[in-house]
């Protein structure tokens, strides 16, 4: 692994480390403690040779209050230690002053400090809060320093940081020297501190836009993959998971449509109330309106007491109807007067009852075409689909498959270590998966189970090794091309591995020219 601090591992290696010694900070109430841990952590981002923080005072003047790399005996000596120039400049502009060759910057040229220390990299960094500077960090050397762009954003960070907690660490002092006035400091403490972690969470994101690209995330409330299109469905449910908007989900089958549902409740502003899920399907038609609303005693036959329905279960919380394309007008009628009053009147009752429900609905058919055919009710349709969370079928993201099937071995096998082989990993992703998320699961559980250290093709199930055999009848999906091209790459990687990726002996492998398979390789890595 690279080690410069363009590598993006690197940089999140970095900003772990400011983030773990802003929480330091944060725990050491002493100031002489909190500015040795913030001078520390400056040298080590920048690798500079020396290191002071200064303060301003009451009149304004900058005095050393923490120093690295220099003796006692010149710090408190007449001798100049450090380009005074500078240090007061950064604090009179308010900006990161940055030098890499100070002999030869005209800003700077008369300094004498520069030319006695033979100072030639400079940096210092203001210490600024609630639009106040109150001292610098200086850090300087004569043979080197790491002072690119990534790292003076991580230093700026840093010092943003430490200006809150000595500001904070003034406070305390405050809160001693006054102990009548405790109460109201540890309110403005505890400001300070969200503050704080507003300012470190912006940061962190302003640094991730440094690095180019967002941190890749694997997993969202139990959904799991780092495709794009699951990659761009997370950052969707980012954006609408505090919302309180009612959500249709649409997908096949087994793509994770309660998964989506959960996350959105959990993730939301009505985490703290009940999720209540049921598939519209399942339900028997004629106990559908007393399962969503409820009945009272004596309604029909067999209702020997009274019952609260989904929504009055629900109340304060998430209601999340499944299939729901498959109730009947009749109930989509009921189902749109709930929703656009707010109440539900339980079977046989002549009360109305107030409900506050957020309802997520899902379902594996064409909403849309169902409106035009008049299966589905339009004013229900356009109530429900404020907002729609479209998910892939795994066929659509096969590069998921790998860590999908991690995932499932770690939940099913705790306790066992478990190698997928190369090819039986192969077989996998090259399946078109007509049950989606859910067969996947399936077969690697039923694979786990019949494998003992080691999962190959000979544990998977025959479906699989032979799609367009036993399988076929299973397939959504019946054009040709697909089919065509996952059966190409399948081959292709079967055959670079046995060759010992040698393209050459791989082409003869599969009866055709290097060239051919080159061109091969490149069309079928672009779709």
């Amino acid at each position: 692994m690279r080690t410069d601090s363009a590598d993006p591992d690197v940089r999140a290696l970095w900003l772990e480390r400011i983030i773990r010694i802003t929480a330091r900070l944060n725990s050491v109430l002493e100031l002489d403690g909190q500015l040795e841990l913030i001078m520390d952590a400056a040298i080590d981002v920048t690798g500079a040779e020396r290191g002071f923080l200064l303060l301003s005072d009451a009149d304004g003047a900058l005095a050393v209050r923490c120093a690295r790399n220099i003796d006692a005996e010149r710090l408190n000596g007449g001798e100049p230690h450090y380009s005074r120039t500078v240090a007061e400049r950064s604090v009179a502009v308010g900006e990161i002053i940055v030098t890499t060759d100070a002999r030869e910057d005209a800003r700077y040229s008369e300094a004498g400090s520069i030319a006695a220390l033979h100072l030639r990299y400079i940096v210092a960094v203001p210490l600024a809060v609630k639009g106040r500077t109150i001292g610098t960090i200086y850090l300087d050397s004569r043979s080197g320093g790491h002072f690119d762009e990534t790292r003076l954003s991580l230093l700026r960070v840093l010092a943003d940081q430490a200006a809150i907690a000595i500001h904070n660490s003034s406070l305390m002092a405050d809160v001693r020297r006054q102990a009548g006035t405790i109460a109201e400091l540890n309110g403005r403490l505890e400001a300070e501190l969200q503050t704080t972690r507003k300012a470190l969470g912006r940061a962190c994101s302003e640094l991730r836009d440094i690095n180019g690209e967002l941190a890749i995330r694997h997993s969202y409330f139990g959904l799991i993959g780092q495709s794009k299109a699951m990659k761009d469905l997370f950052g969707l449910l980012e954006r609408i998971v505090a919302t309180d908007m009612p959500v249709v989900i649409l997908g096949e089958s087994g793509t994770g449509k309660e998964l989506v549902a959960r996350a959105l409740h959990v993730g939301g502003p009505r985490k703290k109330g009940a999720f209540v899920a049921e598939n519209c399907a399942a339900i028997p038609a004629p106990l559908l309106e007393s399962i969503l609303f409820g009945h009272v005693r004596g309604a029909f036959t067999g209702a020997v007491a009274s019952r609260n329905g989904l929504f009055a279960e629900a109340d304060g919380g998430t209601l999340f109807l499944d299939e729901i394309g498959e109730l009947p007008l009749d109930m989509q009628t009921r189902l749109l007067r709930v929703l656009q009053e707010g109440e539900v009147r339980p079977v046989g009752g002549n009360r109305a009852v107030k409900v506050d429900v957020r309802v997520l609905a899902a379902s594996n058919r064409n909403l849309r075409e169902m409106v035009k055919r008049g299966t589905f009710r339009e004013d229900l349709f356009y109530r429900l689909h404020v907002m729609e969370v479209a998910l892939p079928a795994l066929r659509e993201r096969q590069e998921d498959i790998p860590v999908l099937v991690r995932h499932f071995i770690a939940k099913h096998q705790p306790k066992r270590k478990i190698t997928v082989t190369g090819d039986a990993m192969a077989l996998m992703m090259s399946f078109s998966w007509p049950g989606n998320v859910r067969q996947l699961e399936n077969e690697v559980m039923r694979a786990t189970v019949l494998c003992e250290d080691v999962l190959d093709v000979e544990h998977l199930s025959e479906g699989l090794k032979d799609p367009v055999g036993s399988s076929i009848e299973e397939l959504a999906d019946l054009r040709l091309e697909p089919h065509v091209d996952r059966l190409k790459k399948r081959l292709i990687r079967l055959a670079l591995r046995r060759s010992g990726n040698n393209r050459s002996r791989a082409a003869e492998l599969l009866g055709v020219s290097r060239f051919g398979l080159s061109k091969m390789i490149e069309r079928l890595e672009q779709e």
